[in-house]
């Protein structure tokens, strides 16, 4: 009996969590000033479709992509409001739920930009 989407072989790629610290300037504004470590897991990764990812590039939209790990305590206290540093970039999670017994699924967003790379 197979559980869950992706056997081990799957996920293998190595994906850091953190979490965004914020500080007050001296206006009275949040400012993230760092990002703190909260974990890392192996994951499968699954891009937007490919309208999705032509508009991101085309237009500068956000990139969606699905991050499928195994469900253990650090995977299951990450959420929205973390970020997943993966592929060299930075991509803010959207909704993090669990799947069946014995995964769990993180949906994040990465801006695009024209000029990303120069």
């Amino acid at each position: 009996m197979q559980r869950g989407r992706y056997g081990a072989a799957k996920r293998d790629r190595l994906i850091l969590f953190r979490l965004p610290v914020t500080t007050e300037n001296s206006a009275g504004e949040p400012v993230e000033t760092s990002l703190a470590e909260a974990g890392q897991a192996f994951a499968a990764v699954s891009y937007g479709k490919g309208q999705e990812r032509r508009s991101a590039g085309i237009e500068g939209n956000d990139l969606p992509a699905t991050f499928i790990t195994l469900q253990n305590p650090t995977t299951r206290a990450v959420g929205p409001g973390h970020v997943i540093l993966y592929d060299f970039g930075r991509w803010d999670i959207t909704s993090a739920a669990p799947f069946e017994r014995d995964e769990m699924e993180f949906t994040a967003v990465r801006r695009t930009s024209l000029n990303q790379g120069a």
